[in-house]
């Protein structure tokens, strides 16, 4: 086991994720059927 500590660029991270586009589709409405089991 390891414990990492890192400074994080926030502005860095709002670029990395519109480039990424990990949350672009994402649609939590489906969900609920998946999560109410």
């Amino acid at each position: 086991d390891e414990v990492v500590v890192r400074d994080l660029d926030m502005g860095m991270i709002e670029q990395v994720r519109r480039h990424w586009a990990f949350y672009r589709d994402r649609r939590p409405e489906t969900y609920d059927s998946i999560s109410a089991r």
